[in-house]
């Protein structure tokens, strides 16, 4: 019996230290979540609608570009955000793959619904989904073949692309930290990318001399250190094996013109 108390007063223990260390690593979790819903408000501001588009480089060529909006929508139900993407870049050897479409998502970042077209290689795909109670279900389509529903947490959501950028985030401190789930369409992956920033500093860019705050982020073992302004333009992004001959660098959409395109 008194072994038996002994047993009993150790559970009773390592129970409550689990308890406890949950409640720290939710406090953790709800901290990271803080940071990015709060850069995702300060990114978008008061002009309710924010752009940015990049140029995709391989080895100092152009290969493509990415383009994504963010815009804050008062709508019947209450508060949205509405992000789109239009991405198309040749990716050998894959050829010219393309994605276009938005993602929709209530005033706490989680998605309520997602339209996108694919095009790989002339292959032509669709990429749908909306809430199923507490999950988010997408259904990709093709010509070829329709691939089972994948069923995703009903969390905060970003759109990546072929390269995934930083999210839309803004107003950064030395620092700060955070992780939130990234959709790419062109893999049909839920990806969690961490970010953590590293540095601040003037950064010249193009010649000009602009305040900049290091972002290293990584998902899915992939690494990349990218320079972002206060406001959140992406100014230029690098990767690290086995994608560092890629990079990408802020541009205008209709500056970019992918080979054997007008």
């Amino acid at each position: 019996m008194k072994h038996l108390g002994s047993i009993f007063a150790l559970a009773v223990l390592g129970f409550w230290l689990l308890m406890n260390t949950l409640l720290v690593l939710n406090e953790r979790e709800s901290t990271r979540l803080d940071v990015y819903r709060a850069g995702v408000t300060r990114f978008i501001g008061s002009e309710l609608y924010r752009e940015r588009t990049y140029a995709i480089y391989k080895k100092r060529k152009i290969i493509g570009y990415s383009s994504q909006t963010m815009e804050k929508v008062f709508a019947e139900g209450g508060i949205e955000i509405h992000q789109s993407l239009e991405t198309s870049v040749q990716m050998e050897p894959l050829g010219l793959v393309s994605a276009s479409g938005n993602l929709v998502l209530d005033e706490n970042l989680r998605p309520s619904s997602l339209a996108i077209n694919l095009q790989v290689s002339g292959l032509l795909a669709t990429i749908s989904g909306e809430r199923k109670g507490r999950n988010f279900r997408v259904t990709i389509r093709s010509g070829v073949m329709d691939l089972p529903a994948l069923e995703l947490p009903l969390e905060e959501l970003v759109l990546g692309d072929v390269l995934m950028a930083p999210p839309p985030v803004a107003g950064f401190q030395r620092g700060d930290t955070f992780r939130v789930a990234c959709f790419d369409p062109t893999t049909f992956r839920r990806e969690l990318l961490q970010v953590t920033v590293t540095d601040h500093k003037a950064r010249d860019h193009d010649g000009v001399l602009v305040d900049a705050f290091l972002l290293e982020s990584e998902v899915h073992g992939q690494k990349s250190k990218a320079w972002v302004t206060q406001s959140g333009e992406l100014l230029e992004q690098e990767f690290g094996p086995p994608l560092e001959d890629y990079s990408l660098r802020a541009t205008k959409r209709e500056s970019v013109h992918l080979p054997g395109k007008k």
